[in-house]
């Protein structure tokens, strides 16, 4: 995978692509498709499958400070994005001025300036430029007097409902990770540093890695107790990871990641973690001793390796 950051990297002569367009929080379900059409016209046509995608997320810059935490982290959509066949994501800076562009303007800078479109892929929801005034069909009809044809992708619906960023971020929140797997057909993640604790789980029995979560703005899980995945090194170990405040130790405390890993021994202090959310477990609940909170932590592993054996690990993304 190569990525682009400014129109000085585009190499010379123009390439000719296959290209999609959008923010793909998540590279949910939905967005699958949209990957698989530009993969497939791209291999047909001899182009590059190429995505062109903004960072920040739009939200962040139009919407600060209430925009919504996100679901991938840059790095995390681009590796996504190599694995579902993608050779070229180009990164838009996006700021006020990118958003106060003209659609026309942004595909005669970005696209027709420098690349040779023969296909852009869409969603059906795509808007782009100042005052959202791009669409599908605006595209459509720029494209016939340049060359290019325009696919705007249905949406993509599960239950019912089209697939958005937004209901997984709903879902999500409220600890939903195994309906909100589904939707992105992989577990959600989060990754950190493991850092000193107070040990009050090795004083119960259930040693645990205490992550400082460092990817800035990645939506975390609700509150509770859940079945995960960890990826320790190379390796990948079975777990229970407490989300939470811990309300049995008092009230006020800051909130936290910590991981269980079974069969683990070993001092994993300053070693980065990346933790697969693979469903919820119980909510966190505040116990009248420290020994009932043991014995409700030994039962919550159990569960939480029955959920595991029976776990699709097709919805593990592991990055390279």
């Amino acid at each position: 995978m190569k990525v682009i950051r400014s129109l000085s990297e585009v190499p010379r002569p123009a390439p000719r692509i296959t290209a999609a367009i959008g923010s793909f929080d998540g590279v949910h379900a939905g967005h699958r498709e949209i990957m698989t059409r530009v993969v497939r016209e791209a291999r047909s046509s001899g182009g590059a499958a190429v995505v062109f995608t903004f960072d920040p997320h739009p939200r962040a810059v139009l919407q600060a400070p209430r925009s919504p935490r996100i679901l991938t982290p840059l790095d995390e959509k681009i590796g996504i994005l190599a694995s579902l066949g993608i050779e070229l994501t180009v990164v838009l800076r996006f700021d006020r001025a990118f958003a106060s562009m003209p659609a026309e303007e942004f595909v005669r800078v970005w696209l027709l300036d420098r690349f040779r479109p023969g296909l852009l892929v869409v969603g059906y929801d795509f808007r782009l430029g100042r005052g959202r005034e791009g669409n599908g069909a605006m595209l459509k009809t720029f494209g016939e007097g340049h060359g290019f044809a325009v696919d705007v992708v249905d949406p993509y619906l599960i239950d019912g409902r089209p697939v958005k960023s937004t209901w997984i971020r709903d879902e999500i929140e409220a600890g939903e990770v195994r309906t909100a797997a589904r939707l992105l057909r992989r577990f959600h993640a989060v990754a950190g540093t493991v850092v000193p604790g107070d040990s009050r789980g090795k004083r119960l029995g259930f040693p645990t890695a205490n992550l400082s979560i460092d990817e800035e703005g990645k939506l975390w899980p609700g509150d509770g107790v859940y079945a995960v995945f960890a990826e320790v090194g190379e390796d990948l170990i079975e777990g229970a990871a407490n989300l939470g405040v811990r309300p049995t130790f008092g009230p006020g405390g800051a909130r936290r990641l910590e991981v269980h890993l079974f069969g683990f021994e070993g001092d994993l202090e300053g070693a980065r973690l990346r933790v697969h959310f693979v469903e919820k477990v119980r909510g966190e609940t505040r116990f009248r001793s420290p020994e009932d909170l043991a014995r409700r932590i030994r039962a919550d592993c159990d569960r939480a390796a029955e959920i595991l054996a029976a776990a699709d690990r097709k919805f593990l993304f592991t990055r390279p």
